[in-house]
């Protein structure tokens, strides 16, 4: 039974990590699409912009795609809100997924 356990264990370590860069990357954009997305109008210029409240980042010292994501910016997406998000302080996402490779 403990083999058993040690053995799911690894599998499932092995399974969090992509065979090449390019396929770790493609992963974490493929998880950022899946999130909400909303239009923002910037108020000054006029132009629209899409929003989303994931977003990815290679991380080269650790060989990894970092998934980053905003609780805050998926409430006002959410909540159609989405004018609110110049006053969203941007730095504070949190890394929820991990894509190594």
């Amino acid at each position: 039974m403990k083999h058993i356990s040690v053995l799911l264990l690894l599998l499932g370590l092995v399974a969090c990590n992509y065979p090449s860069r390019e396929q770790a990357e493609l992963a974490c954009y493929e998880w950022k699409e899946k999130g909400s997305n909303a239009v923002y109008t910037y108020p000054d210029l006029g132009t629209k912009r899409p929003i989303s409240f994931r977003w990815c980042r290679e991380e080269k010292a650790t060989n990894q795609f970092m998934g980053w994501e905003s609780n805050k910016v998926a409430r006002l997406i959410k909540d159609g809100k989405i004018k609110e998000a110049g006053d969203v302080n941007w730095m504070n996402f949190e890394i929820v997924k991990q894509f190594r490779y």
